[in-house]
């Protein structure tokens, strides 16, 4: 997982006055947490192993799981055309 990542972007001012406005180039670098983690993993078929292309993976934190699924914490993520899905 990438520790950081650098974002690019023009920046540009609209206001009322009669001339036009100048815009800027700006560079945000951004320094992932360390408490974000990554969830990764893979949906196969139980009985032939095969993995599972447009499967849904419902994620919910242990200490949120009810009788009846997840309350509003819940994360629903897709998996890959090789059944992989990350969150």
């Amino acid at each position: 997982m990438a520790t950081a990542a650098t974002c690019t972007a023009r920046l540009t001012c609209s206001t009322d006055v009669p001339y036009a406005a100048a815009s800027a180039r700006v560079c945000l670098k951004v320094t992932i947490p360390r408490t974000w983690g990554h969830l990764p993993g893979t949906i196969t078929d139980r009985h032939t192993g095969a993995s599972l292309a447009g499967a849904t993976v419902l994620i919910c934190p242990v200490g949120h799981a009810g009788p009846t699924g997840c309350d509003h914490l819940a994360h629903t993520v897709g998996t890959d055309s090789d059944g992989h899905y990350g969150l």
